[in-house]
């Protein structure tokens, strides 16, 4: 009989050895981190929804970065490592009005229901001219028992104007939004249809496929900066808080 997988545990060492983690990284510091003006004071960064510790240790070298995450165990892997987290319901965002320069939500949307009251809190701890960035996975089409799995299960999957709705409901101003993972569309999507679970999906990949995976998702960084592809498995968009 196998045993049963802890998804925190797979989740943990996914983070840094896994393809899809790895080039959303690449991705996210060309089209955005990197892109950010050098100013003598330090960036004040809030991550929703942080995960295990990976992507706080990768965007700390840009500011001094706080998390939160409604998971207890994530928590205490990222505290284990020394991060600064707390455990939080981003609907009970409990710090004051403007406290961040930049707030972070990397696939996190997705899985509240009231995804509109989310982002009235990540807008309201924003502070103005502050910037919001959000990935989120996309197209229904997509669907799958991925989706529907964890303690914290998908509600549901964007599309680029599902997601511009939400965003204009808050007057944020868009900077940049595109569909990405565009290449390995016709991947994922046969993946998905074959209902492979999340852990068959993060672990035991041989490391010659991992590589070329990681090469060619990660090559799209080259892209984004220029233009918007037509479709692919999650939406990255860019928004700035107005100063009025």
């Amino acid at each position: 009989m196998s045993m049963p997988v802890d998804t925190n545990t797979v989740l943990a060492r996914a983070e840094y050895e896994h393809w899809w983690f790895q080039s959303r990284r690449a991705i996210t510091e060309y089209v955005f981190w990197k892109k950010l003006s050098k100013t003598q004071d330090t960036l004040k960064i809030l991550s929703v929804g942080c995960g295990t510790g990976a992507e706080l240790e990768h965007i700390g070298q840009f500011g001094e970065v706080t998390g939160i995450d409604i998971d207890p165990e994530v928590v205490q892997f990222c505290r284990a490592k020394g991060l600064n987290v707390v455990q939080m319901n981003l609907l009970d965002l409990s710090f004051v009005a403007e406290t961040f320069d930049i707030v972070v939500a990397m696939d996190v949307l997705e899985h509240i229901k009231e995804d509109y009251k989310a982002l009235e809190k990540l807008q309201y701890v924003l502070k103005k001219n502050g910037l919001l960035l959000i990935t989120v996975p996309a197209l229904q089409c997509l669907w799958s028992s991925f989706d529907e799995e964890g303690e914290f299960p998908h509600v549901r999957r964007y599309t680029k104007k599902s997601l511009l709705s939400l965003v204009d409901s808050q007057k944020l101003i868009q900077e940049k939004i595109s569909y990405y993972n565009f290449f390995l569309f016709p991947v994922a999507y046969f993946t998905r249809k074959s209902n492979k679970s999340f852990a068959s999906q993060m672990i035991g990949i041989p490391v010659w496929q991992n590589i070329i995976l990681r090469l060619i998702f990660s090559f799209e960084k080259y892209f984004l900066p220029w233009l918007s592809f037509p479709l692919g498995v999650s939406l990255i968009g860019i928004f700035k808080k107005g100063n009025s």
